[in-house]
């Protein structure tokens, strides 16, 4: 009968000898000096409006107003479900910055 090669033993590999660094954090743009401050609402930066609606800055009032109402419709049911008082007041939170986030996308565009 043939012979079969031998297989070679397991071996674990070797621990690290250094802890894993973490990467450097990526570069924030800096305005420069003398530079207007960004455009922002209520403290609501316009980059960070367009985060939390999924839109770009310079989105037409008619899509921001879009997004905004099927975003405060879901909001509005999961605030009336809600289980907790601590839910109950995340979701109000979650209403009043969607309410900012359309204005400084779009002022005007939301009526309260």
């Amino acid at each position: 009968a043939p012979r079969r090669p031998a297989e070679p033993a397991y071996t674990a590999p070797a621990p690290a000898t250094q802890p894993a660094r973490p990467l450097p954090a990526p570069p924030q743009p800096v305005a420069p000096p003398g530079a207007p401050p960004a455009p922002s609402v209520g403290g609501m930066a316009v980059a960070e409006a367009a985060e939390i609606l999924g839109l770009w800055p310079g989105t037409p009032a008619d899509e921001v107003r879009r997004r905004y109402q099927k975003m405060y419709n879901d909001f509005q049911i999961r605030l009336t479900n809600a289980p907790t008082p601590s839910l109950k007041r995340m979701y109000q939170k979650n209403i009043q910055d969607l309410r900012t986030a359309c204005e400084v996308l779009s002022p005007g565009a939301v009526t309260s």
